[in-house]
């Protein structure tokens, strides 16, 4: 008989593949969901020198379906600052500042957006889903409220004070914005530079190390 350790070591062979299995980024189905943010980084502009591609400087996120079929899955939608020949486009900024709005991220001085980004991980906010032929597109919506079962597995438990300390108002939700097609650093934009918005293009950004 093969001694237990020996078999507990053949059957790490599979640990990488199986903690990958499932849990890879995907183009969800066009429609609505509830995700939470399971990561958030921010990316600074660059050239990469595998390919030679100019990189955006843009925030990651990474986004787990939470409710309905497809609870569980798992995507990733950028929000991109660009550039055009060098020269900064507005249009992007504004998209880009909306978004982080959305996200309840608030600030006039953009050097300070990289250390609040990690600050929407743990929220939950509904997203739209479209596709327009090999691009898609992911509008954040409005932030939404965990249900109260997950609020409690991902908040420490509080000493109970009082009920009137303990209640919390609840958040009144932002207004959605109308964030359309995104552009993907490195590839011509779909439509003629003009709209802007979260993407869900991986191969076009530095992101490979980026775990879920």
């Amino acid at each position: 008989m093969m001694p237990q350790q020996t078999n507990r070591n053949t059957l790490m062979d599979y640990q990488d593949a199986y903690a990958k299995a499932g849990r890879q980024p995907i183009k969800l189905p066009d429609g609505e969901y509830n995700v939470r943010i399971t990561d958030a980084w921010f990316q600074y502009e660059h050239y990469r020198e595998s390919d030679g591609r100019f990189i955006s400087t843009y925030v990651g996120l990474n986004l787990e379906v939470m409710q309905g079929d497809l609870a569980g899955s798992l995507t990733r939608t950028f929000l991109t600052l660009r550039r055009d020949y060098g020269q900064v486009v507005p249009e992007s900024v504004e998209w880009f500042r909306r978004d982080l709005a959305t996200l309840g991220v608030f600030t006039d001085s953009i050097v300070e957006v990289p250390n609040l980004v990690p600050t929407v991980v743990g929220k939950w906010v509904q997203i739209e889903v479209t596709t327009n032929g090999k691009y898609q597109n992911i509008r954040l919506k409005r932030l939404i409220s965990a249900p109260p079962q997950a609020q409690q597995q991902s908040q420490p438990q509080q000493p109970q004070q009082s009920q009137q300390q303990t209640t919390q108002p609840q958040a009144q939700p932002q207004q959605p914005y109308s964030v359309q097609q995104g552009h993907i650093p490195g590839q011509p934009h779909p439509n003629n530079g003009q709209q802007f918005g979260g993407s869900t293009d991986f191969d076009t950004f530095d992101d490979n190390n980026i775990p879920f």
